[in-house]
């Protein structure tokens, strides 16, 4: 009956390490930070396999896709 239960459990595991690595490296970049007016860019929804990323003007949208392509795109070993 759930046949495709290993595929999707795994994907939501490859979801969370992205976001994980995404956020982490936000941070580093300095997009990401604590308190007021330190913020760039959030993460702001998560739905299944998708997350929302609300970004400040000043934030050029190909440089957090480079970001975020780099930290979503993964090889796993086998495949």
């Amino acid at each position: 009956e759930a046949g495709n239960f290993p595929i999707q459990g795994f994907a939501a595991e490859l979801f969370k390490t992205a976001l994980s690595k995404l956020d982490k490296r936000l941070r580093e970049e300095g997009y990401s930070g604590r308190g007021p007016g330190k913020e760039l860019a959030i993460l702001t929804q998560f739905v299944h396999d998708e997350f929302t990323l609300m970004l400040s003007p000043e934030i050029h949208p190909f440089k957090i896709y480079s970001i975020i392509k780099d930290c979503c795109m993964m090889k796993i070993e086998g495949h």
